[in-house]
C-alpha cells in the first residue's frame, strides 16, 4: 500500500491520508495500476454505516475532474477537483441552506 492510500474492499487504492478506526471504502468504477481511475462512485463507511460519497472522476486514487461529494455532515460540493482537492469552479451547499458558488484553489475558496 502507498503512503496516504487505503485499499477498498476489492483492493483498489484510494487516497486517504488520515484513515479513521472503523472506516472502510468501496469504489465502483474502473481501476488502472491498482488505483481507482476513471468515472465511478466512491462510498465511505464508518462501522459499516454509509457516511459520505463521491461520484465523479478519479485519477490515481484521488478525485480529479468533475465530481459531487456528499460530506458526512450533510454538506454537498459539486465542481472541479484536482489531485483530491477542490480546485476550479464549484458550488458548495451547506446543510443549513446557505451556498457558495465560485472558484476554489487547493481546497480553499478564492472568489464567488
Amino acid at each position: 500500500m502507498s503512503a496516504g492510500f487505503v485499499n477498498d474492499i476489492n483492493g483498489i487504492l484510494i487516497w486517504n491520508p488520515v484513515p479513521a478506526k472503523g472506516e472502510t471504502v468501496h469504489w465502483s468504477g474502473p481501476a488502472q495500476g491498482g488505483y481507482a481511475n476513471g468515472e465511478g462512485l466512491l462510498t465511505w463507511y464508518h462501522n459499516k454505516k454509509e457516511v459520505s460519497s463521491y461520484q465523479g472522476y478519479m485519477k490515481r486514487g484521488k478525485p480529479d475532474g468533475f465530481g459531487i461529494y456528499k460530506f458526512a455532515d450533510g454538506d454537498i460540493y459539486a465542481g472541479e477537483w484536482r489531485s483530491g482537492l477542490r480546485h476550479g469552479s464549484g458550488k458548495h451547499w451547506f446543510k443549513d441552506g446557505r451556498f457558495y458558488s465560485g472558484t476554489w484553489e487547493n481546497d480553499k475558496r478564492v472568489s464567488g
